[in-house]
């Protein structure tokens, strides 16, 4: 019997570098094998937002492939990962032109947009460019744009992409040509491409106004698309200023309908809005709408003031100013010394959404997740994690809310919520009275069986009901990890006559 501790004792020291848990939800930390790179609160930004460097997808397989640029080579880095979060495979992509716009994993390809400066103004040049690929990244296709109003591509903002019915969407923004004021201002950009042929079916890149969708200056764009209709969401500071979401037909001149979701007082033009937007997802009846901005308490847009994330509700069937509800999900004043960074929005299903954001004080960061449904209504209580943010925007893969942070250029970490456990939307309420401390498999003994579950457990092979975990957690440390079973196998052997001795 001692061999076999021994054995386990072994384990553990394996094991500890690779993964731990965190105490107030059923969330673990891996620390990835990748490349290290620094993408922390990049997500976070409190004027103009910048193009996304991070993203992760979920093959068919269920293994995840993280996708990075890296800008000081120029290059797009594919790690794939199996279901343990263990490297599998890495390749690397030239970048044909010298500026990332943005990657999309779609249906059945992938696809990079790129770019380029033309600062002359050339009609000629190709200023974006759209490459297609396989899902096992054989380039397939180009599309390519030119003559469209633009010095710099992905200026002061973001570029995004949906899918439909064979046709890819694609919202952006740019510098534009010098205008006859003698300035060069910035819009948002949208592109709609065939991907059977790769050829551009439709562009939109002159100076409109807001029925046609044009937003001047937009400093992040967002797209999804649903039964032939586009909805986009620009954080605009002049024309219009404020959150607005568009809702238009396939390659339609003139929008349906729009809404100033977040109207922001100020002077036209004044980039300074104090807000951001970092999430749009739509569900079955409404579009959802997630970011940050001093506005709950103040109109003085003084950056002194906190920001509070919001959640801005809209029926798809009636975009107007009064039936939107923006529900504010902290309420924090200048008093409490805490501030919060550009929130991501995840859609779990159509009806459930997790609103995820970091909050900073003094020299302390940790993130908040707000389970909600699709009107906006917490169904559980926030959680609290010791963790971070990135641009990466969170995916759920097997039933986890899984994201990655690159620190400092030192370690990368990915995080994964466990969307099956019920200890993320209700509190612990096994009465331990009627279960036996220790029982994991709950056979009525306390063996080694039970230390095996959960040494599975704590390497993620075994799932356990984490109602039952005032009974696991043996040693009443807040953690169901290797301590818990080393007490089981001492109490088993004869060496402890209770737990905790």
């Amino acid at each position: 019997m001692k061999r076999k501790v021994l054995i386990i004792t072994t384990l553990t020291i394996l094991i500890l570098p690779i993964l731990t848990q965190t105490t107030n939800a059923n969330t673990y930390f891996y620390e990835l094998e990748g490349k290290q790179t620094n993408n922390i609160s990049t997500q976070n930004y409190s004027i103009y937002t910048e193009t996304t460097k991070s993203y992760l997808y979920e093959n068919i397989d269920k293994t995840i492939s993280r996708v990075e640029y890296i800008p000081h080579e120029n290059k797009i880095l594919i790690e794939t990962y199996n279901n343990l979060y263990k490297l599998k495979s890495t390749k690397k992509l030239n970048c044909s032109l010298p500026i990332f716009g943005g990657f999309y994993s779609g249906m059945k390809y992938n696809f990079m947009v790129l770019g380029q400066l033309n600062l002359t103004e050339n009609n000629t040049i190709p200023i974006f460019r759209i490459e297609k690929y396989s899902k096992d990244w054989k380039k397939l296709g180009v599309a390519e744009l030119n003559n469209c109003n633009t010095i710099i591509p992905f200026d002061a903002g973001s570029c995004r992409m949906a899918e439909e019915d064979g046709i890819l969407y694609i919202e952006t923004c740019h510098g534009m040509y010098k205008s006859s004021d003698g300035c060069n201002h910035q819009a948002n950009l949208g592109i709609e491409i065939n991907i059977e042929n790769m050829q551009i079916i439709y562009s939109r890149s002159n100076i409109e106004y807001i029925g046609t969708g044009y937003v001047t200056h937009s400093f992040n764009q967002f797209i999804q698309v649903e039964n032939g209709y586009t909805y986009t969401v620009n954080h605009g500071d002049a024309c219009p200023r404020s959150i607005v979401l568009i809702k238009r037909g396939k390659q339609a001149i003139w929008a349906k309908s729009y809404v100033d979701v977040l109207k922001i007082p100020g002077e036209i033009g004044d980039n300074n809005t104090g807000t951001s937007i970092g999430g749009f997802e739509i569900s079955s009846n409404n579009c959802l709408i997630a970011g940050n901005s001093i506005l709950k308490n103040t109109k003085i847009l003084n950056r002194k003031y906190n920001r509070n994330i919001f959640l801005s509700i809209i029926p798809k069937g009636e975009m107007k100013e009064e039936k939107t509800n923006t529900i504010w999900l902290t309420n924090y004043t200048d008093k409490d010394r805490i501030n919060t960074s550009t929130p991501h929005l995840v859609k779990i299903n159509e009806r459930c959404f997790a609103v995820m954001w970091e909050e900073y004080e003094e020299n302390c960061t940790r993130v908040k997740i707000a389970i909600v449904d699709e009107n906006g209504n917490k169904t559980k209580e926030v959680i609290t994690l010791e963790a971070q943010l990135s641009d990466c925007k969170p995916i759920v893969n097997n039933n986890k809310l899984t994201w990655y942070v690159s620190i400092n250029n030192k370690k990368v970490i990915m995080y994964a919520v466990d969307l099956n456990s019920d200890y993320i939307y209700e509190k612990d309420i096994i009465e331990n009275n009627k279960l036996l401390i220790g029982d994991t498999n709950g056979d009525g003994k306390v063996d080694t069986k039970d230390a095996r579950i959960i040494l599975l457990f704590y390497v993620g092979k075994e799932q356990i009901n984490l109602k039952n975990r005032n009974i696991l957690d043996v040693n009443k440390d807040g953690k169901i990890d290797t301590k818990d079973a080393r007490e089981i196998l001492l109490y088993y052997v004869g060496k402890n006559k209770s737990f905790g001795d």
